[in-house]
């Protein structure tokens, strides 16, 4: 006898004598049929056959399609059916892809064949990254039946239709790779075509238009995409099911995030395409009927007077200015003509019977911001490609790098807190934000807060950096000691601190830290000190000191090594020393061994100093910017560009390439060769940003003037994210 753990289902390790077997039981002394109970059917096969357990039996009876009996000709037609279905399921089948679309933010195509296999392919080669196939649990595999698939860009979503009269939703940053994360259900007929638009400024716009087989055209309106599509079932950040969606219950306006549009022009003909077109606020479809082949549907606004005149650019297909006002209202049919004399910049237009006269001025002193808050972060999301942003109005926002373009704006991210710094994971998929409510948030980007970590423990501090490593993720700027978040606590919504083995240090505030693979941290402090660090035991193995004889002194005498009170107003000056930015120089390990420099910091003074980490060593310093106050800075990946910023709006762009590669008795003080330097903002500059664009080094520079610039290495400003220009020709960047 064979045990109930043998391998295979019982079906089909049985052979055909075995089947004569069984077939036997069903047979009466006058070859009439017989039917056996669930009782009768195990003990009796059980022992006639001798291969197999009860509880195979028991399940082999349990799949036959009966009630309580079984006969022979239900168990054989259960076998038919289910050995067919098996050899077809194992049958090799060559699959052709009927759509193709792009992703534009990881550069990537995206092919669907029929049968739900989805394959994503390189930009430049077209070389087969990965093979996926989707899931749809209200059908069985073999009858799963693509109609039509859309890329949602603007929240990284694919949507595609079933023949099961289903539209199912899959986030492409999930974990696992394209869960479903919403399934809309209940449609009368079977969708055939889908198309989606998003509002290139306003990211609360965006519309899914569906076309089906009963001439339908229906669209879902989305108020809040980039937060939720639909109205979540439950409150768990994280769900392995997809949230079901009726359509009955968009119709009748229970999900409040979204409403739907529908219109019937085509008839009975199925409905082949359809687009959405935003500029008209309208849709247009087509059929293969020739009453209805193509149609242009528009929602009447009843009751809203539309008398608006509005300027374009016609380059860019943008709206740069709308005049609301000057057209009087009236119940006849209004008849309008334009003329544009330029030579006079004037612009006639007739109303009706009236004339207007309109004079183009051009504003003195306009100037363009990026966000209507001062700006106090920005980063480049290489994953992307987009430039992102954040201000004191806790707003963060997402820009197109090549024209400048807001993409997406989320808004209260801390409430009504600040945004004190950002920065980005590994996988450049999550968004930490820091508040002066004393909170780090980790965001995806659609919008989605995943987690809440205490940094200041309930209390409102000053949050200067972000720094997320391989396994924790630390944050400081209000205390002497680091304050580390470990990814293994990260189970919770809610993340408290743990304890930084190291403890202690430092004299005053840790302001920035910076890291080198594989276990080197170095943290500066406001008073000017450098402390080096094995992150990995989190133990403190060495010190640096700009003027190490002087703090010797302060060590005997018990001087308070923080301040200098020089100007005898009996008022704590500002420390000239603290340290606000630190920066690895990269491929400089072997010039650190053999004494040049490896760090670099700058600070409060202006000044600008290279460290060797190994020796616990100033090699150089040398004023970047005279007269200035604070200063900030950014190193390129390459190691070749040190850009520093002051609080006048100036940047400074210098060669470092061979600078300070060899030991040097002194400290040197000679600067490095100046580059150039460029003015691009009227307020001081809280954060720099060097990235590659396609083949193309990029300068971000975000200012307390409200503005986030773009510039060329070594110094050509482009322009400022969020004027109504092109920034960059797209046949210049790879």
């Amino acid at each position: 006898m064979e045990t109930k753990m043998q391998a295979g289902l019982l079906e089909s390790r049985l052979s055909v004598e075995d089947y004569e077997t069984l077939q036997s039981l069903f047979l009466g002394d006058g070859e009439e049929a017989l039917s056996l109970s669930r009782t009768e059917f195990i003990e009796q096969a059980w022992s006639a056959v001798g291969r197999g357990s009860r509880e195979e039996y028991g399940l082999l009876f349990d799949s036959v399609q009966g009630e309580r009996k079984v006969d022979w000709e239900g168990v054989t037609s259960f076998l038919l059916l289910e050995l067919s279905e098996k050899e077809e399921n194992e049958r090799v089948v060559y699959l052709w892809f009927f759509k193709v679309v792009y992703l534009r933010d990881s550069g990537r195509y995206l092919s669907v064949s029929k049968g739900g296999t989805l394959a994503a392919w390189a930009e430049e080669e077209l070389a087969l990254l990965q093979i996926h196939r989707l899931r749809n649990d209200s059908v069985r595999p073999k009858d799963l039946w693509v109609t039509a698939v859309v890329v949602l860009h603007d929240v990284h979503k694919v949507a595609v239709s079933y023949t099961s009269k289903e539209v199912c939703f899959y986030d492409l940053l999930s974990k696992q790779p394209f869960n479903c994360q919403y399934k809309l259900q209940g449609l009368k007929c079977t969708p055939l075509c889908l198309d989606y638009w998003s509002h290139p400024t306003d990211p609360s716009q965006a519309v899914l238009a569906i076309g089906d087989t009963g001439g339908k055209v229906s669209a879902i309106c989305f108020r809040s995409p980039q937060i939720s599509l639909f109205e979540r079932l439950s409150q768990v950040v994280e769900t392995e099911s997809a949230d079901i969606v009726k359509w009955r219950e968009l119709v009748q306006g229970r999900h409040s995030c979204c409403y739907t549009l529908t219109h019937h022009a085509h008839g009975p003909v199925w409905v082949r395409r359809v687009r959405f077109l935003g500029s008209l606020d309208a849709f247009v479809s087509c059929s293969t009927s020739p009453q209805s082949s193509m149609v242009i549907g528009w929602r009447e606004r009843e009751g809203v007077d539309m008398r608006v005149l509005r300027l374009w650019d016609v380059a860019s297909q943008l709206c740069i200015q709308r005049i609301a006002g000057v057209f009087p209202k009236t119940q006849e049919e209004c008849h309008t003509v334009l003329f544009l004399h330029e030579e006079h910049s004037r612009l006639f237009f007739s109303f009706n019977s009236l004339l207007f006269v309109l004079e183009v001025k051009k504003e003195e002193g306009r100037r363009v911001t990026s966000h209507e808050n001062p700006v106090t972060c920005v980063l480049y999301n290489s994953l992307f490609r987009q430039v992102v942003s954040s201000d004191t109005g806790s707003s963060v926002i997402c820009w197109l790098v090549d024209t400048g373009q807001k993409v997406k704006h989320f808004h209260r991210c801390h409430g009504d807190s600040e945004i004190s710094t950002m920065a980005l994971d590994g996988t450049q998929t999550r968004l930490f934000t820091a508040g002066t409510d004393g909170v780090v948030k980790i965001w995806d980007f659609n919008g989605h807060c995943h987690h809440r970590l205490n940094a200041g423990r309930d209390q409102a501090v000053a949050i200067s950096q972000v720094l997320v490593l391989k396994r924790t993720v630390l944050v400081m700027g209000w205390e002497r000691m680091l304050t580390v978040f470990r990814l293994h606590s990260f189970s919770q919504f809610f993340v408290q601190p743990s304890e930084w083995k190291g403890g202690v240090h430092h004299h005053d505030d840790i302001l920035c830290a910076a890291f080198l693979p594989p276990q080197t941290l170095v943290t500066g402090s406001y008073d000017g000190e450098l402390t080096v660090w094995n992150n990995a035991t989190e133990n403190a193995l060495r010190k640096l000191h700009p003027d190490p004889e002087r703090e010797r002194r302060k060590a005997q005498t018990g001087e308070n090594p923080t301040y200098s009170l020089s100007n005898g107003s009996g008022e704590e000056p500002e420390s000239t020393e603290a340290i606000t930015r630190l920066f690895f120089l990269p491929g400089r390990m072997g010039a650190a061994t053999a004494g040049g420099a490896d760090l670099v910091s700058c600070g409060i003074s202006g000044l600008v100093r290279f460290w060797n980490t190994i020796r616990s060593s100033l090699v150089a310093e040398f004023t970047a910017h005279k007269d200035s106050g604070s200063i900030v800075m950014t190193v390129s990946a390459c190691g070749q560009f040190l850009v520093t910023a002051d609080m006048q709006g100036r940047l400074k762009t210098w060669n470092i390439q061979e600078f300070c590669l060899q030991p040097n008795n002194q400290v040197t003080n000679d600067a490095p060769d100046l580059l150039g330097s460029l003015h691009p903002h009227l307020d001081c500059v809280t954060h720099l940003e060097l990235c590659l664009h396609g083949d193309r080094l990029l300068l971000l520079s975000s200012s307390s003037d409200c503005s986030v610039a773009l510039s060329y290495m070594p110094g050509v400003t482009v322009g400022v994210f969020g004027q109504v220009c092109v920034f960059i020709d797209p046949n210049e960047i790879a």
